[in-house]
């Protein structure tokens, strides 16, 4: 990840598959969360729209709802909301917990600006 902010190259399928994997982790979701800022935000946009289109439906959702508040962090508060309504088509508990999660997070920064 960090090699990709720094360059914006794309990243393999092979560090692709190792992220996506990773990003399961709410833990590490949530570290991933707090590491946003509205200086990186338009980074993680990038790199978490790739990955969002690139996710077998399965695991879309983890990196759908961090696309959703980068996109929120970078001024597209529409785009944030549509990731929320959008993570994954085949874990639907999953995807009701990422999005009241993303839901929660998106409502406490919003309350916060």
């Amino acid at each position: 990840m960090q090699q990709f902010h720094r360059d914006g190259v794309r990243l393999s399928d092979t560090d692709t598959a190792r992220l996506l994997v990773t990003v399961e982790s709410i833990t590490i979701r949530d570290q991933l969360w707090l590491d946003m800022n509205r200086s990186n935000a338009s980074s993680h946009v990038a790199l978490w729209t790739d990955l969002t289109k690139r996710a077998p439906d399965d695991v879309r959702a983890a990196p759908a709802s961090l696309l959703g508040f980068a996109s929120w962090l970078s001024g597209h508060g529409a785009l944030a909301w549509c990731r929320v309504g959008r993570p994954g088509a085949t874990q639907e508990r999953r995807r009701d917990v990422l999005r009241g999660g993303s839901n929660r997070a998106l409502g406490h920064r919003l309350q916060a600006w």
